[in-house]
């Protein structure tokens, strides 16, 4: 019985699990249907199977808005096999075997009573088909032991139930407040690209839309009905959130094949906008010149409904907005936005004012950002012409933009701060999600591509400055890599807990390193006792 695949949970949320001999696996993720999973939770496992029973520890990561810990004991039912009789059953049976041979002497002589006639008639003649055989039912699974808040309580392992539509497929779907989709208005180059860089703008969205009562779909995607007054050829506000960065080129030319793979489009286009240092009316970056610019747009709804069906609660999310909610909504920080502006607003509904994207945090110009998205190139004018041969022309963008993380200032952190948080990867250009209980360290990891290429679960220990343990694949999406690693990683030279860079030692993972995005807010200690499933080391 190997019980690797996606396993749905009844009351919402997927688990990937995969097991490695006796050993079990997962990374549990919340919003099933969402652009982006476990937004709302993420939680880790490993136990172990002895029959059809699992022990374990789990822990939520800081991928999601939950911070709880504790043990699990499943029980893995095969609801294929036949039910056992119970005692009950025996003596009902008995006690009717009694009834027919005191009534007529022998089981058989019942079997030639008249009531059996229509019976035997029926019989005459070919015999009928065999029934086909029963479709087998998925593997089940359910909790006996749990503790520490967890909230799932019975899996089948039934497979993924959401649709993923492709990238085309969502510009296509994706409707614009202008009448059009969003592929009208772009034209695609490459998406989940991952830049770093630092910001060259205040972050500004049009008043229009900024009024928290037209915060709703409906006065999105029908703008020029309900509340504005559009006239021939003009497009109302669209919601947008704008701003630029100046790009770390060494970094974005360092990034495995950034060039050569993935592109829709001819990426030579895109790169002579990048390299291009026309003046003109193009923004000049923090280092004085108009080379490595990228305009950003995060955009307000991303959905399926045109302005006839604003209200249809069928229409799906297929691109991530920051008026959204949950998984469906451009992140910051790994939590969905929450744009307010930042003063009061003007009586000009079309007026860029500067904008906050969730409270608490402050992003202005000069501010070193990771942002990942889709490039694009922006079509503008009367007859959408794009200008991609025209290096001088500045509208390469990240459009839309999916999530915005601030890298934190390391000089002054919270109390109780350790490798609890989370962690860009350098190497594979995916995202860390760690937290440390004590000496112990889980993460789980995932691609660039939101666990298309990759994702996995780690689980180890933390001794001074030596993080070691064991990294495994784990099948977020179909077809993903089913690796296993021991792993010996080292933190900066006497930082330990408080290191904001690591790197792998090898064999495994030679050469990967990571670099801290942000702490985690203080996860609270797990209470003793939290077992610690033992994890083989590498020998150093």
């Amino acid at each position: 019985m190997d019980l690797t695949g996606i396993w749905p949970e009844r009351n919402g949320g997927i688990y990937a699990i995969r097991q490695t001999g006796q050993d079990i696996w997962w990374a549990g993720l919340s919003d099933t249907y969402a652009f982006r999973r476990g937004v709302t939770w993420t939680n880790v496992f490993h136990g172990t199977i002895s029959g059809n029973t699992i022990k374990g520890s789990w822990i939520d990561v800081p991928r999601g808005a939950t911070a709880n810990g504790g043990v699990l004991e499943l029980l893995i039912v095969d609801p294929n096999l036949p039910k056992p009789v119970s005692p009950g059953q025996l003596k009902q049976l008995a006690e009717h075997i009694a009834r027919l041979q005191s009534g007529n002497g022998s089981i058989s002589d019942a079997a030639q009573s008249p009531s059996a006639e229509p019976m035997q008639k029926k019989q005459n003649g070919p015999p009928p088909p065999p029934p086909p055989p029963p479709t087998p039912r998925p593997l089940q699974m359910v909790t006996r032991v749990v503790t520490g808040g967890f909230g799932g309580s019975q899996w089948s392992r039934s497979g993924d139930p959401a649709a993923h539509l492709d990238i085309t497929q969502r510009f296509n779907s994706a409707r614009r407040n202008d009448d059009g989709s969003m592929h009208d208005h772009l034209k695609m180059y490459k998406d989940c690209v991952v830049m770093i860089g630092i910001t060259a703008s205040a972050f500004t969205s049009q008043a229009g839309l900024l009024w928290p009562f037209r915060h709703n779909y409906p006065d999105f995607i029908d703008a020029c009905n309900r509340w504005r007054s559009c006239g021939f050829n003009e497009d109302p506000p669209d919601g947008d959130v704008d701003f630029d960065i100046q790009v770390d080129r060494a970094a974005l030319d360092a990034q495995p094949g950034i060039w050569t793979e993935r592109w829709l489009n001819n990426p030579a286009q895109f790169l002579a906008k990048l390299d291009d240092q026309t003046r003109d009316a193009n923004l000049a970056g923090p280092d004085g010149t108009t080379a490595n610019m990228l305009h950003c747009e995060a955009i307000m709804y991303g959905r399926t409904g045109g302005a006839d069906h604003a209200n249809d609660p069928n229409m799906l999310t297929v691109l991530p907005g920051w008026a959204d909610t949950g998984g469906d909504s451009v992140l910051i920080n790994g939590q969905p936005a929450a744009v307010t502006p930042v003063g009061p607003l003007p009586p000009d509904t079309d007026a860029h004012v500067p904008v906050n994207l969730r409270p608490g945090i402050s992003l202005g110009e000069r501010q070193r950002v990771r942002v990942s998205g889709f490039f694009a190139i922006d079509c503008h004018g009367v007859f959408g012409d794009c200008n991609e041969d025209d290096a001088a022309a500045h509208n390469a963008e990240i459009h839309p933009v999916y999530a915005i993380d601030i890298f934190q200032d390391f000089t002054n952190r919270a109390p109780g701060a350790n490798l609890s948080g989370v962690w860009h990867c350098v190497t594979d250009l995916g995202t860390y999600y760690l937290r440390q209980n004590s000496q112990e360290v889980w993460w789980f990891g995932i691609s660039q591509d939101d666990g298309v290429s990759f994702a996995n679960v780690f689980h180890g220990t933390l001794q001074a400055d030596l993080l070691t343990g064991r990294s495994i694949d784990v099948p977020v999406r179909p077809g993903a890599p089913e690796n296993t690693a021991d792993l010996s990683i080292t933190c900066e030279v006497g930082r330990g807990g408080l290191a904001t860079k690591l790197a792998s030692n090898g064999p495994a993972w030679g050469g990967y390193q990571w670099e801290k995005l942000y702490d985690s807010p203080p996860f609270p200690s797990m209470p003793d006792p939290f077992p610690i499933v033992p994890v083989p080391h590498p020998t150093t």
